[in-house]
């Protein structure tokens, strides 16, 4: 073996085994061969038996951290002040003492005031709650409609009452019984189709779609009376305090034999085009006899 070979081995045993040049020198013989790596495989043994202890002692530590950290969580989540629980006595300490905290729950009375603090209560309350005011508003809108639809017909009633009693007093009907009622029922499906409310003594006010008191062109407010006389004054002649009213009627039966209606549309347009109420009634009891009104 050459010099230059035997520097470069004794580098690589420096290296790896980290032997002094004493222990190097006892691998050679006087002639410089070399006759043992006993001093090489201690070396080797030692270095093997210091990792294993050192990856044991690494494992151990890290074993020892997490254990440190799955007692320091127990001790805070369940408020343990005793520093000497640890490991298996610690789990043994904490499992007892849920076991009695559960026992104690278990046969304690219930409270109904804890049962209302509950997240789950409350909650469960709100909803039901928000369900029956809803239910709530549901029948108030209900009940408010009905109201409506009841006073608007007794309005209704009390207006057609008015306004018959006005028609009759201050217009000529028919003679025939059944005439003057086919009218009167023309005349009160047109009242009844206009918007009204009640005074305090019981008159009538005529609204327009607002809701408020209806104006002429001229921003006067139409009377209930005014009202009644623009609607009969299509169908009937207005009485004179000294008319008998017989001359008129005699006139509707004489015009009525000859007029004849076919159908809604020819009583609208004859409606349109008659010039007296004489005219008007005789088409009225013309459509009535055949079976339009």
């Amino acid at each position: 073996m050459t010099n230059e070979e035997k520097e470069s081995l004794s580098r690589f045993f420096k290296k790896i085994y980290n032997v002094t040049d004493e222990e190097i020198a006892s691998l050679y013989n006087e002639a410089g061969e070399l006759t043992t790596v006993d001093p090489l495989l201690t070396k080797d043994s030692e270095r093997v038996a210091r990792f294993k202890q050192e990856k044991s002692d690494q494992f151990k530590l890290g074993e020892k951290k997490a254990h440190q950290k799955i007692e320091s969580h127990l001790k805070e989540k369940y408020d343990i002040t005793d520093s000497e629980l640890i490991g298996a006595e610690l789990i043994d300490f904490v499992v007892e003492a849920q076991t009695s905290e559960l026992k104690e729950k278990l046969t304690k009375k219930v409270d109904p005031s804890d049962i209302e603090k509950h997240p789950a209560f409350i909650a469960k309350r709100a909803e039901w709650e928000k369900s029956l005011t809803t239910k709530d508003k549901e029948w108030q809108d209900k009940f408010e409609s009905q109201q409506s639809e009841w006073n608007k017909k007794q309005t209704l009633d009390k207006v057609a009452k008015h306004g018959l009693t006005y028609l009759e007093t201050n217009f000529v009907l028919p003679e025939d019984p059944q005439r003057a009622a086919n009218f009167k029922n023309v005349f009160a499906r047109e009242l009844e189709a206009g918007n009204y409310s009640l005074q305090e003594n019981g008159d009538p006010l005529i609204l327009d779609k607002d809701g408020k008191p209806l104006e002429d062109a001229h921003g006067k407010m139409i009377s209930f009376k005014d009202h009644i006389d623009s609607i009969g004054a299509k169908y009937f002649d207005k009485r004179q305090a000294n008319q008998r009213g017989n001359s008129g009627n005699q006139n509707q039966q004489n015009n009525t034999q000859a007029i004849v209606i076919k159908d809604q549309s020819e009583m609208s347009q004859k409606m349109a085009e008659a010039k007296t109420p004489e005219e008007r009634a005789a088409i009225m009891s013309a459509a009535k006899t055949a079976g339009i009104v």
